[in-house]
């Protein structure tokens, strides 16, 4: 979980996104940061990202034409150069090589939570939470 000091000073206002249209995603192999990365690519953002691990969900991505990077380094981001960085609260902010590169870009960071508020703008959503 974020501290509020790490939420204020480290991430952008969603906002960014109005005019963004290459997406970074740290850890886009997970359960949620997957199917954001669907919704994105839906809007017609150009969307990569990098996890750790070889999964079928990473494999799922890239034959629906998502760039997934395996394993965790700043070439990623300095081959794809997005314009906004997301990354679900897992992700280190002082030891991810991802970060450090996007921070070296002048890439904005967004939380997971904050694009999923923007792909949901404007909807009616139902949601279903508390569960593992």
């Amino acid at each position: 979980m974020r501290t509020p000091a790490e939420i204020q000073t480290a991430f952008a206002a969603r906002i960014v996104l109005d005019a963004s249209q290459r997406i970074f995603m740290v850890g886009i192999g997970g359960a949620g940061m997957s199917g954001l990365a669907r919704l994105a690519q839906r809007r017609d953002m150009e969307v990569a990202g990098s996890d750790s691990t070889v999964s079928d969900e990473t494999d799922r991505l890239q034959s629906e034409r998502i760039s997934v990077w395996i394993g965790h380094s700043e070439d990623s981001v300095r081959a794809f150069r997005p314009d906004v960085m997301v990354l679900s609260d897992a992700i280190p902010l002082d030891s991810s090589p991802e970060v450090g590169a996007a921070r070296d870009l002048g890439v904005p960071l967004l939380r997971r939570s904050q694009l999923l508020g923007w792909l949901l703008k404007g909807m009616r959503t139902i949601a279903v939470t508390g569960t593992h």
